[in-house]
């Protein structure tokens, strides 16, 4: 190989060389031409998740709120169940709707999305009653929160014997019994159609409000059904009368308690039905998230006995005592999606 030959390949390679280079930095100017500097119309088409920044902060029970529960930047979210914070979730993380924001005394509080604040309890109806208890002694049994109370059923126990609920709006005030003067009133009428309804009425006793030896008889066939003493007489401490069928909504007393005449022992649902914003919030969370009592629950703020459904699959998923009710501290209600960007209450704050 001559001389001559060895520099023009060595020239030819240099020029192979420079011509990468060249050909290299015109690409690098063109993706900076063609991707901009974040202001191009193209760009702005691309997809971006925005959260807004809340802190968190003592968490107390708040009687009531002067305006909606935020989600602008350091906003707290605040909860309305009073206790010790267990569990929290941490600066820098996010909750979306159906996420868990904190723990209070093991309880979870959960986030959903709403612009009205939660204010009270969400239940079946409006308004309530207060079953009275009206026997002295200790409480061995009692309904739990949630449960369906009929006409018939047995609402707790004193001493061992049965407290049962019948329809009526005359309160139990006397003791029922054949006087041998035929005691007359609306609440022997209500207890004689209960019985007639319940099918004890075997031997055609009049529901007519006045106590005989036939209802004696009849009485003492729906005592020896329930396990109570047979002896023909209906004691006040053995009956409650409530307006029509309900639910427990709160429960007053616990086994083993010492209660007395007038003593309350449990809270009963009313019979206006409880609508509003908060409800149909809720309902719109619960379809959202996949709790629509099988396809059931109808979004239209009414809770009804679909959204009952509907709330108690979200309490079986999230592992909590199913009682279908939604108390004003089990939720927290945000406009969107939150960002945690401070830590205020950590667990073991109380």
């Amino acid at each position: 190989m001559t001389s001559e030959s060895a520099n023009n390949r060595s020239s030819r390679w240099w020029i192979w060389i420079l011509g990468a280079v060249v050909v290299g930095v015109i690409a690098v100017v063109a993706f900076i031409a063609v991707s901009g500097d974040g202001d191009s119309e193209e760009a702005g088409t691309g997809d971006v998740t925005n959260f807004a920044d809340v802190v968190r902060t003592d968490l107390v029970e708040i009687e009531s709120y002067d305006a909606t529960l935020g989600t602008i930047g350091g906003d707290p979210i605040t909860s309305q169940r009073s206790g010790t914070v267990t569990a929290a979730i941490d600066a820098g993380d996010t909750a979306v709707a159906g996420d868990v924001v904190f723990r209070i005394d093991g309880e979870p509080v959960v986030l959903m999305f709403g612009e009205t604040p939660v204010w009270r309890d969400m239940a079946p109806t409006e308004d309530t009653e207060v079953l009275v208890n009206r026997r002295n002694g200790t409480i061995t049994s009692v309904s739990a929160q949630g449960t369906a109370l009929e006409e018939g059923d047995i609402a707790y126990h004193v001493d061992g014997e049965p407290v049962v609920v019948m329809y009526g709006t005359t309160p139990a005030y006397r003791t029922l019994f054949d006087a041998g003067t035929n005691l007359e009133g609306d609440d022997v009428f209500q207890l004689e159609a209960f019985l007639d309804t319940a099918g004890y009425n075997d031997i055609g006793m009049d529901v007519d409000g006045e106590f005989t030896g036939a209802t004696e008889s009849v009485v003492e066939d729906w005592q020896t059904d329930i396990g109570a003493p047979d002896d023909g007489g209906v004691d006040r401490g053995e009956v409650g009368f409530i307006p029509g069928p309900t639910s427990v909504v709160d429960v007053a007393v616990e086994v083993g308690d010492s209660v007395g005449i007038g003593t309350p022992v449990m809270t009963l649902a009313g019979e206006t039905p409880m609508t509003g914003d908060d409800v149909l919030q809720l309902e719109q969370n619960l379809a959202a998230l996949g709790f629509d009592a099988d396809g059931a629950l109808v979004v239209d703020g009414l809770y009804d006995a679909a959204t009952t459904a509907a709330v108690s699959d979200w309490e079986t998923a999230l592992e909590v005592d199913v009682d279908g009710l939604v108390g004003r501290g089990d939720i927290v209600f945000v406009a969107e999606s939150i960002r945690v960007t401070e830590q205020l209450a950590t667990p073991g704050t109380a």
